[in-house]
């Protein structure tokens, strides 16, 4: 769990080359439910290993399209077939979500809420007295924040 993390991010601070390490850093943000970190650590990886929880972590985010961009980086990578079977069947499904009716609505309620969040800021800070500059920056933090 959340020591086991720790402890990795410790080892990982004082030997940066330990690829165990950071696979299984990788593995410990998966189980945590902690998919933001394991994406902002695992962009750069390399091993199929690393781009296949990349992948599975694009997955949980509904971020279809880089789940399948890290797949084709396991296929490219990996000679296994059961790993390429794996790697395609994900391929797969996640293509045929992203082309459902479902999926572009829900796509697009989500960004139709962002807006509201937005405006819903907007309309606040307009009925009270802050600066212009003050009122760009939060709003803007509160739209970035939603975005995660």
């Amino acid at each position: 769990g959340e020591k086991a993390i720790e402890i990795l991010k410790k080892v990982i601070t004082l030997d940066p080359t330990n690829t165990t390490a950071s696979l299984n850093l990788g593995e410990a943000y998966f189980v945590a439910g902690r998919y933001d970190e394991l994406v902002a650590a695992f962009l750069n990886v390399t091993s199929k290993e690393g781009k296949r929880y990349l992948a599975l972590a694009y997955e949980k985010k509904m971020m279809l399209g880089e789940a399948n961009q890290s797949w084709r980086d396991v296929l490219a990578l990996t000679k296994e077939q059961k790993e390429t079977n794996e790697a395609n069947e994900h391929i797969r499904q996640n293509t045929i979500t992203l082309m459902s009716p479902e999926f572009q609505r829900a796509k697009a309620a989500a960004s139709i809420k962002i807006n509201i969040k937005a405006y819903r800021l907007l309309l606040i800070t307009e009925q009270t007295r802050i600066p212009p500059l003050m009122k760009n920056i939060i709003i803007l933090g509160s739209w970035i924040s939603t975005m995660r």
